[in-house]
């Protein structure tokens, strides 16, 4: 394999004009477009924040480079070369896995985490980055004769360049898209922000939910939260605004680290840089994502996608070792345990760190990993390889579950697991139907151009017989294997649901498009014209596309995921500022979850975070998590039908009528203080229960006290007249 070679003595960094030259060309083609589309306000936009940001983007730079560069070079192989761009890039994505192992380790042995600690930790990772090694590799001792430095040997070469440029401005576009939002979009945002609030409250992992709701337990996963925590101690940026700057940031992270699965599974850089293109551009998914707040899921991908690559190194490191002749049984389990043990405990971290951060990726990565450890044995046919294979996969598979192990053991304790069994077990025949008809995956999941091309890749990378790169297919029938295991027989249909599925087909599809397209651009390369002339083709070609998509980047939103607007935040401090504290809202809300679980449909949701009072709606993990009351989930369901006057399994939109005498009663009996109504809704009122605010007009039980851009708010009459 290209980048699996044994490594030879780097010289001094240097570049290689003949590919730079053009890719500088393609820049200023690439300035040139943006202005021509229309998208002029993207650079004035950026140009007119460059100054305010660099000092928080030197910070953010630390804290998503440093610690992966110093875990490299502590335990990636000195005999394995890795193109230089997809070592920094994996360190970032091995960056996003070590706050919540961090979170994890300090809360068992009690040490707080917060600013100081944070900065100690950066400046740890500083001193082993920049520490100079060994010619072997290995971290030297004293300085002089034979010092290596981190960034010998690199070649900043056209495709490099290339990269570069794509993540710039795949990053800038990322961050304009959210500018002007004050919260991440839809309920996934409210409950990433509220856990992360949770863990910088409490200096770390936390048990009680309070003051926002009466939970008394943990289990979600955190690994995106702990990353949100980690930059507003190192920033001091508030926590919403962390929320969406980290979950932009993973999602720019997201669309690099196909160019470190392409290099490492054997294609050459360019294959890479067209992957990127795609992933970042082409595709609607990740950057789609900023309109659900999935952004968990983004992390997950992003560790899924850095582990991944360790796993396929240590496997092929491990067969490359199995070449070696062996003379005794013992020899062989001293070479498994003592040989590589560093890459076994990267990859092992990594796994750890996925566990902690999304169960349902946790899965995809343990499909890859295992089919890929079968292919690589079944082409290399060796006992030997199957034995040291199997005794380094199940290290590092069992250290990474005793690293996660007190995390495990406290998931147990929650209904998470529990809920799980129930809703897989329970399933009627009609909604494991419903689980087969899936959706389209065109246009929001794939573009039919990239399908095409990725197909292409398929089918060149088997007739080339680069089983690596065609290992990605097999993984895509995998992830369809998860989605619907009873095809083939298994359990667990509705365990893993269809959108996280999907939305993970990008890392498939554009590496192996990619591929097709850097094949393409090799055959440009074999015809009779000059090297320069093919360069600047490729390069008009990538900048070419970007400005094409561009305006479909920038006009990601969809306007209608956003729970809180500029009113919504007006509002909050209204009823900061003139409601006593221990006023309690109503506020809207649904059936969800097949009727088992409330969710909201305004910023009325936030406002227990966002105005600090108490209202009739808590976040839907109390229908996992403990409560300080066993009846916690009836009681606040009851509310709801109450209400509605109809069963929570009945779907249908609910137009409620406050001013009933049954209303009204309920209402007093609940301790209603205030009735929230926001400016937008998010399923519209014909498609979700809603509050009919126009009966609340004039009724004498009810005083219109904030009526401001569409928020009204209601003072609930204790004695009517």
């Amino acid at each position: 394999m290209r980048d699996l070679e044994q490594t030879t003595r780097p010289g001094p960094a240097r570049f290689d004009w003949r590919g730079v030259a053009p890719v500088l060309a393609g820049s200023l083609l690439l300035v040139g477009g943006v202005v021509l589309q229309q998208q002029a306000d993207l650079l004035n936009w950026a140009s007119s924040h460059a100054l305010a940001a660099a000092l928080p983007a030197l910070l953010l730079l630390a804290l998503f480079l440093l610690p992966g560069l110093a875990l490299l070079r502590l335990c990636w192989p000195h005999d394995r070369t890795l193109h230089p761009a997809a070592y920094v890039l994996l360190a970032a994505g091995i960056s996003t896995a070590v706050p919540p192992l961090l979170l994890l380790l300090s809360n068992l042995v009690g040490v707080p985490w917060n600013s100081i600690t944070l900065s100690l930790y950066l400046l740890a990772s500083l001193l082993i980055t920049i520490y100079p090694t060994h010619p072997d590799g290995s971290l030297y001792r004293q300085q002089g004769r034979g010092v290596r430095w981190p960034w010998q040997g690199t070649v900043l070469d056209g495709a490099t360049l290339m990269l570069v440029l794509l993540a710039l401005v795949a990053l800038l576009v990322r961050l304009y898209v959210v500018r002007d939002l004050p919260t991440g979009l839809f309920g996934d945002s409210y409950h990433h922000t509220l856990i992360a609030q949770l863990l910088v409250d409490n200096s770390g992992l936390f048990h009680s939910w309070q003051p926002y709701a009466p939970l008394v337990t943990m289990t979600y996963h955190y690994g995106f939260h702990a990353n949100a925590a980690f930059v507003h101690w190192l920033t001091g940026l508030d926590v919403p605004r962390s929320v969406l700057l980290v979950g932009q940031l993973h999602n720019t992270i997201a669309v690099l680290l196909p160019f470190v699965l392409v290099v490492v599974l054997g294609a050459r850089p360019w294959a890479g840089v067209w992957a990127v293109l795609l992933a970042g551009f082409v595709l609607l998914i990740p950057a789609f994502f900023v309109n659900w707040g999935r952004y968990t899921q983004l992390t997950g991908q992003v560790m899924l996608a850095a582990g991944v690559v360790v796993w396929v190194v240590l496997a092929e490191c491990t067969l490359h070792d199995s070449a070696s002749p062996v003379l005794h049984w013992r020899t062989a389990l001293l070479a498994a345990l003592r040989h590589r043990w560093r890459l076994l405990l990267l990859a092992a971290l990594l796994t750890a760190a996925l566990m902690l951060t999304h169960y349902r990726v946790t899965v995809f990565a343990a499909a890859f990993v295992g089919s890929y450890l079968l292919a690589a044995l079944l082409v290399q046919r060796s006992g030997w390889a199957v034995l040291l294979l199997a005794l380094r996969s199940a290290g590092a598979a069992l250290l990474a579950l005793v690293l996660a192990l007190p995390w495990l053991l406290n998931v147990v304790q929650s209904r998470l697991l529990s809920n799980m069994v129930s809703f897989v077990g329970g399933m009627d025949t009609a909604r494991v139907e419903q689980t087969v008809q899936l959706p389209a995956v065109h246009p929001l999941y794939l573009d039919r151009l990239v399908i095409a091309l990725a197909v292409g890749g398929l089918l060149v990378a088997g007739w080339q017989r680069q089983w690596r790169v065609a290992m990605l297919a097999g993984w895509a029938v995998l992830l369809a294997v998860c989605l619907v295991p009873r095809v083939v027989g298994l359990p667990g249909t509705g365990a893993i649901d269809y959108l996280t599925e999907f939305g993970t087909l990008y890392l498939v599809a554009a590496p192996l498009a990619g591929y097709a397209l850097e094949r393409v651009q090799a055959g440009l390369a074999a015809l009779p014209l000059p090297p320069l002339v093919g360069r600047v083709l490729v390069v008009v070609a990538l900048a070419s596309a970007v400005v094409w998509y561009l305006p479909q980047q920038t006009g990601i939103l969809t306007g209608t995921t956003q729970l809180v607007s500029a009113a919504d935040m007006a509002a909050m401090n209204w009823i900061r500022e003139q409601t006593p504290p221990d006023a309690r809202f109503l506020v809207n809300s649904f059936p969800a979850y097949g009727g088992t679980l409330l969710a909201g449909s305004d910023a009325g949701w936030w406002l227990a975070y966002l105005a600090e009072r108490p209202t009739t709606l808590p976040p839907l993990t109390y229908g996992t998590e403990l409560a300080l009351a066993p009846d916690y989930v009836p009681q606040v369901n009851a509310l709801a039908v109450a209400l509605r006057g109809l069963p929570m399994q009945d779907a249908s939109a609910v137009t409620i009528d406050l001013t009933t005498g049954a209303a009204l009663q309920t209402l007093h009996e609940a301790n209603i203080s205030y009735v929230y109504s926001g400016a937008t809704t998010t399923p519209p009122p014909a498609q979700a229960d809603h509050i009919d605010t126009t009966r609340l007009h004039g009724h004498p039980a009810f005083e219109l006290v904030y009526a401001q851009d569409g928020v009204e708010i209601f003072r609930v009459q204790r004695e009517q007249p």
